[in-house]
């Protein structure tokens, strides 16, 4: 699912997968910090200078999610670098996507 609000996109990422992620707090007490870097390292990527590039990087994640369509923001957006879908993969790929 993708919001939009105003011309944005919204990260929404798949709270249900997080929580199945969180769940394994109680297997392995690390798991619970392995989440939470893994959600500050996309914080960290996805908000980076250039700031408003943001909204690519989002396209880009739900893009590889399966979520849209398209990884190319709104026209008018600034873009990101070409490596930037390795990048959001290696996000992905903590998450517990891949």
């Amino acid at each position: 699912k993708v919001a939009k609000e105003e011309g944005l996109i919204n990260w929404n990422i798949d709270s249900s997968q997080i929580f199945r992620n969180f769940l394994a707090f109680k297997k392995w007490p690390g798991s619970y910090f392995k989440l939470n870097d893994a959600l500050q390292y996309l914080g960290n990527v996805g908000f980076r200078d250039s700031v408003p590039a943001y909204k690519h990087s989002c396209a880009v994640f739900q893009h590889l999610l399966g979520r849209i369509p398209t990884s190319e923001p709104h026209k008018l957006c600034p873009r990101r670098p070409d490596w930037e879908v390795d990048i959001m993969k290696d996000c992905a790929k903590r998450l517990g996507y891949f």
